[in-house]
């Protein structure tokens, strides 16, 4: 099982966790909606396509930009459709 946490909270828990390019990414049900908002960012990625960004919110702290996720994936990386990556900031625990 692989959590990831912000702030000292789990925002996201899944046995079904992908590493793609040295990021960990968790399927959409494992997130835990309550702690992400859109963020207005949108990110081209000549291998994976457009990004789409959430800012996380824990209790008093936000990390802007701190995930993300691609609607539309490449084919090449069909793997992280429905999937949301996290960024520096965010533990990822194994």
């Amino acid at each position: 099982m692989a959590r990831a946490v912000y702030n000292g909270e789990t925002i996201a828990e899944s046995k079904d966790v992908r590493n793609i390019d040295g990021n960990w990414y968790f399927p959409k049900k494992s997130i835990k909606e309550n702690f992400l908002r859109e963020s207005p960012t949108h990110l081209i990625s000549a291998d994976k396509g457009e990004a789409n960004f959430f800012n996380i919110f824990v209790n008093d702290k936000v990390s802007w930009n701190g995930a993300w996720y691609y609607p539309k994936p490449k084919e090449e990386v069909r793997e992280i459709k429905d999937r949301v990556g996290f960024g520096p900031g965010i533990q990822i625990e194994e």
